[in-house]
C-alpha cells in the first residue's frame, strides 16, 4: 500500500514539473525600447549671456550596453546631436569613461552600461525674449548589445523658461550633473602632475610610434584609444616599474604621418581607488 501511494506521488509531481519551468523569456527586437533618452539642465531658468550645461541621459537596460564615442575593435559609436532656439552656442557632447568588453578573437570594444551621462557646455546669447520658454532637443542613436545586437533611435526636448539678466541663478539636478562631471576624464596634470608627461619615439622609417608613460603607485592600467585618422592602436602594454606601472602604447602610421599624434582614455587603479584621465600626445585642435 505503501509502495503504491509513493508511486502516486511521484506520477503526480512528474506531471506537474512541465507547468513549473519557468518560461523562456522573448528575444528583444527593438533597439529603441532598450535605452531611454531625457534631456536635463543644471539651471531651472536661463539669462541673457549664461553659460550653462545640459546633459543627455541614456538609460541602458541591465544586461546590455551601448558603445563609447570610439568603439573599439567592435561596435558602433553612440551619437548624440543637440540642437536649441537660433544664437545659443552648444557644444559637442563630451562622454564619461568607457569600460572594456572582451570577447573571442580578442575582440576588445569600449563600453557604456547602465545610466550614461553625456554632457555639453551652452552658452546663450546676449539678448533673450522678455519673457517664454527655451526650447532644446536631442537626438540620439546608438548600437544596444547583449549577446547580439539591435540598433536604435531615440529623442527628447526640454524646456527652460527664460529669466530676467539680473535674476538670482536657479541651479537644477545638481546631484545627477555632480556625477556626470565625476564620470568625465581629467587631464593627465590633474590625475599625475603637471611634471609627468608621456615619451615619444617615432620610428619614421617604419612607420611606427612608441608611447611610454610611467604611472606610480598604479596596479592596473587600461587603455582605450581614439586615435585619428593614419594611427593605428595596435597594443597597449604595462609593466611593474619603480613603485607603480610603465605603460607603453604601440601605434602603426599611415605613409605621410610626420607629426603624428594620439590620443585615448587611460583608466589608473591604486590602492586609493580608481581616476581616469586623457592621455595625449602631439599637436591637435583644441576640444
Amino acid at each position: 500500500m505503501r509502495t503504491a501511494s509513493l508511486l502516486a506521488a511521484f506520477v503526480a509531481l512528474t506531471a506537474l514539473a512541465p507547468s513549473q519551468t519557468p518560461p523562456r523569456r522573448p528575444r528583444e527586437t527593438d533597439g529603441n525600447k532598450l535605452v531611454g533618452v531625457k534631456l536635463l539642465a543644471d539651471h531651472a531658468s536661463i539669462r541673457p549671456g549664461q553659460r550653462f550645461e545640459l546633459a543627455v541621459q541614456l538609460s541602458v537596460k541591465p544586461g546590455w550596453h551601448i558603445y563609447w564615442e570610439h568603439p573599439g575593435d567592435a561596435g558602433t559609436p553612440t551619437t548624440a546631436d543637440l540642437s536649441g532656439p537660433e544664437g545659443f552656442e552648444i557644444e559637442s557632447v563630451r562622454f564619461p569613461s568607457p569600460h572594456a568588453h572582451r570577447e573571442e578573437g580578442d575582440i576588445t570594444s569600449n563600453i557604456l552600461e547602465g545610466e550614461v551621462l553625456l554632457l555639453a557646455e551652452v552658452r546663450a546669447p546676449e539678448k533673450l525674449p522678455a519673457t517664454g520658454s527655451l526650447l532644446f532637443e536631442v537626438e540620439a542613436s546608438w548600437l544596444v548589445c547583449t549577446d547580439y545586437c539591435l540598433t536604435g533611435a531615440g529623442r527628447a526636448r526640454l524646456e527652460l523658461p527664460v529669466a530676467a539678466a539680473d535674476a538670482k541663478a536657479v541651479p537644477a539636478q545638481a546631484e545627477l550633473f555632480a556625477r556626470a562631471r565625476k564620470a568625465l576624464p581629467q587631464s593627465l596634470a590633474a590625475v599625475l602632475g603637471a611634471d609627468r608627461a608621456p615619451r615619444v619615439e617615432h620610428q619614421a622609417a617604419e612607420r611606427r610610434l612608441t608611447v611610454v608613460l610611467d604611472v606610480p603607485e598604479a596596479e592596473h592600467l587600461e587603455y582605450y584609444a581614439a586615435e585619428p585618422p593614419g594611427v593605428l592602436f595596435k597594443q597597449a602594454a604595462s609593466a611593474r616599474h619603480e613603485n607603480g606601472l610603465r605603460l607603453t602604447l604601440s601605434y602603426d602610421l599611415d605613409e605621410g604621418q610626420s607629426a603624428p599624434r594620439t590620443r585615448g582614455v587611460l583608466r589608473i587603479k591604486t590602492a586609493r581607488g580608481e581616476q581616469c584621465c586623457w592621455l595625449e600626445t602631439g599637436s591637435r585642435p583644441a576640444r
